[in-house]
This record gives structure tokens, C-alpha cells and sequence, in this order.
């Protein structure tokens, strides 16, 4: 399991994706967090992509409603 809690930029966490997909092993779980919501029309393609070519399901967790946080959604992609 990779759990990303490092930039909020959405290149930045595009590329960490990108870096560590293929280091997932069957049923192995990576999540990305704190996705920002202006960005996030743009970002869930790129990174469905990404977890499409290393054979990952992919989910989007909105959880703004908790805090009320403008960032507060995770991505979680799971190695089939």
C-alpha cells in the first residue's frame, strides 16, 4: 500500500502516480490524497488513465462534506 500525502499540486501528484503504479503488486492499494476540487475535472482522466495502463481499478472518495474542506478527495486505485 503507497498512501501519496505529499504535494497538492495536480501535476505533482499525476507524476507520483505515474512513478509508483507499476510498483504495485496484486491487490496492492494506492491512495492519493487531499485532491483539490477546482482541479479535479481535469485530474480524474489523467489519472483513470494511469491506473487503466497498470490493470488498477479506480474510485474518486469525496469526503468535503466531512470538514467542509475544499480538498478533502482521495483517489484510491486497487492492483487487480
Amino acid at each position: 500500500m503507497i498512501i501519496e500525502d505529499g504535494s497538492h499540486i495536480p501535476d505533482e501528484q499525476v507524476s507520483t502516480f505515474t512513478n509508483y503504479a507499476p510498483l504495485i503488486g496484486t491487490r496492492g492499494i494506492y491512495i492519493t490524497e487531499d485532491i483539490n476540487s477546482r482541479s479535479l475535472s481535469a485530474l480524474c482522466p489523467r489519472l483513470a488513465y494511469i491506473a487503466n495502463a497498470n490493470q488498477m481499478d479506480f474510485e474518486i472518495i469525496d469526503l468535503r462534506y466531512v470538514k467542509g474542506q475544499y480538498d478533502d478527495i482521495c483517489m484510491i486505485a486497487m492492483k487487480k
